[in-house]
């Protein structure tokens, strides 16, 4: 185990990891990304201040990044509780870039999860022939999808039900 600090010695009251990606929202509700994470350094170096007034945050296993926020910099409208998406996420950018402010107000929780398949690293086989299963993926011909993501937002009203 590796005892990493809070950023700004802030109390995190969550936190979310993907694949590479950990993302943390504090009791002052800012949310944070982990600088610097790697196989060699799974710690990472340091935190990254995103973005302020995210009540929750939820990375998927492709290191997505969905939250509720009330008031996100940049964002059109003031609602509470809107259901947000890190747009630009990828290796070379692993925090992104911006908001894309998809859902309206009112929102308690978001959870991202899914099933992906890796595109195959190597379409030939030994014998230098398509493998079955590329070929059962180009032509159609396999049930599974290449990535299948769901996103699931709960209001309050919803959760006092369960």
């Amino acid at each position: 185990w590796y005892h990493i600090l809070s950023p700004l010695k802030q109390k995190l009251k969550q936190l979310s990891l993907g694949r590479t990606t950990v993302c943390a929202v504090d009791e002052s509700c800012n949310l944070w990304f982990r600088q610097g994470i790697t196989p060699s350094y799974p710690q990472g170096s340091s935190w990254e201040h995103i973005s302020t007034n995210v009540r929750k945050v939820s990375v998927g296993p492709l290191d997505q990044i969905w939250i509720i926020a009330d008031k996100v910099q940049g964002s059109h409208s003031l609602s509470c509780g809107t259901v947000c998406h890190r747009t630009g996420v990828n290796p070379l950018e692993p925090k992104g870039h911006s908001w894309d402010y998809g859902i309206g107000g009112g929102w308690d929780h978001v959870t991202v999860r899914g099933n992906s398949l890796e595109p195959p690293r190597n379409s030939l086989d030994e014998s230098g022939n398509r493998s079955e299963k590329l070929y059962r993926q180009e032509s159609g011909r396999d049930d599974r999808k290449n990535s299948n993501e769901r996103m699931t937002a709960v209001t309050g009203k919803e959760q006092d039900k369960h």
